[in-house]
């Protein structure tokens, strides 16, 4: 298992031999401005694999983590060394490729084997005919493949922008934000009656064995779920929610299960086997009229406890913010935790470099527990947290001598937290964890 630092795990070093400066009040520079968050997205020449980064919109240890997952990701070369099939199984990003399949919720940035990438957003300007799920995977069929240039992207701290060109006419302008537990999605279409979100329940990294989705046309909402997990094939398994809020009427709407597509219908489910090559295939989707209003904005709320959760997150967090009061939430945020190290005498470039490393160290462990305090634990049961935030995603032996060090020194409060989460999930698992992926153990 490879670490999460897109460059060796150098951070610590880096400041060993920096002039450290503790954070003033008088002093507040714009440190996100440092961040690369496409660091590691590529394969460095000489590289055993890629780094497995991703450039989304996420805070700081955030439950959702926004961002575009691309053909050929550096998860699938991955997967293939540990028997997952390779095409279209990463949910990941890779700055080399062109085609962007989606924009799913939640990533694991750094990891060597393909994991998260739940239910990816993917715009469509054409009409939908058929049902777009890929026969025996877990993607779309790759005529839903919306090609980008890099020169039309942006990501910074807590943002992401890129313009895409999907199937149809026009280009679509994707711009991403997130809170903690949210995230906020504005497309804007080209004039056409065909302007179309697909939600593809069934598309997580390491595939699903359940998905299903729910529409509420008359609250302009679209909820589901998903079972997933395998990490790095071994046997881990957990269910993730979603509810996604649209500030446009829906022009049609539908549903599809494997092979068929179900204009109208409000539901749809699958379910199959829970192993690494079988794939549960559901989805909706959601058309809007772009001849007049062209953007269409969606609150999308996340829990790893259930729908009612995602629902309550999105109250707590999103709530009456527009996307660019969010966006400047997020960079407040990095900016602060960025600030507890401030480095002096240092060239730009390594400053970069740094504040870059300091970034990624702080994309997990992931937020598990939602606004109101539950979150599923390691036994299978809701618990509530008795004051605490509940982390999952501990890299344990790549991080424990130095992540977890440098967190204990930068954020003793969430250190606290990310010990209490830790002897919790012992607790209910009756093993301290190695390597756990959400709710569940991966190498016991």
């Amino acid at each position: 298992m490879k670490s999460r630092f897109p460059f060796g795990g150098s951070i610590l070093a880096l400041a060993a031999g920096a002039m450290l400066a503790p954070a003033t009040a008088a002093a507040k520079p714009d440190l996100a401005s440092y961040v690369n968050p496409f660091a590691g997205t590529a394969t460095a020449r000489g590289a055993a694999q890629p780094g497995g980064t991703f450039p989304g919109a996420t805070m700081p240890f955030g439950m959702v983590q926004f961002g575009p997952d691309t053909t050929a990701s550096p998860e699938d070369k991955v997967a293939a060394k540990v028997g997952l099939p390779a095409t279209g199984s990463g949910r990941g990003y890779g700055y080399r490729s062109h085609r962007i399949t989606g924009f799913s919720l939640t990533h694991l940035s750094g990891a060597g084997c393909p994991a998260y990438g739940d239910f990816p957003f993917v715009p469509l300007t054409a009409k939908l005919a058929s049902s777009p799920a890929q026969p025996g995977g877990n993607g779309l069929q790759s005529r839903y493949e919306a090609s980008f240039s890099h020169r039309r992207e942006s990501a910074s701290p807590g943002a992401y922008r890129v313009r895409v060109d999907p199937p149809g006419r026009g280009s679509v302008t994707a711009d991403l934000a997130a809170t903690t537990r949210t995230g906020f999605a504005r497309f804007t279409f080209p004039r056409t009656p065909h302007a179309s979100l697909l939600v593809n329940a069934g598309g997580s990294g390491a595939g699903t064995s359940h998905a299903a989705v729910k529409l509420h046309p008359s609250r302009g909402e679209i909820t589901g779920e998903a079972t997933s997990g395998h990490f790095c094939a071994q046997r881990n398994q957990y269910r993730v929610y979603f509810a996604a809020h649209f500030d446009r009427r829906f022009r049609a709407f539908g549903t599809w299960k494997q092979s068929a597509l179900r204009k109208g219908s409000r539901s749809s489910a699958d379910n199959v086997p829970f192993a690494p090559r079988d794939f549960a295939q559901a989805g909706a989707y959601a058309t809007f009229n772009a001849r007049r209003q062209r953007t269409v904005s969606a609150r999308i709320g996340v829990s790893f406890v259930s729908v009612a959760d995602a629902r309550r997150n999105l109250r707590a967090e999103s709530a009456g913010h527009s996307l660019g009061a969010l966006k400047r939430q997020a960079r407040a945020a990095w900016d602060r935790d960025l600030g507890e190290v401030r480095v002096g005498g240092a060239p730009r470039r390594e400053l970069r470099t740094f504040y870059t490393d300091l970034y990624q160290a702080e994309l997990s462990p992931r937020t598990f527990s939602d606004a109101n305090g539950r979150y599923r634990g390691m036994d299978g049961a809701v618990h509530a947290t008795a004051g605490h935030t509940q982390y999952a995603d501990f890299s344990g032996w790549d991080t424990y001598r130095t992540q977890m060090a440098l967190l204990a020194i930068l954020h003793p409060g969430r250190a606290s937290d990310m010990v209490h989460s830790l002897l919790a999930d012992a607790q209910q698992s009756g093993c301290l964890p190695k390597w756990p992926i959400a709710d569940g153990q991966t190498m016991e």
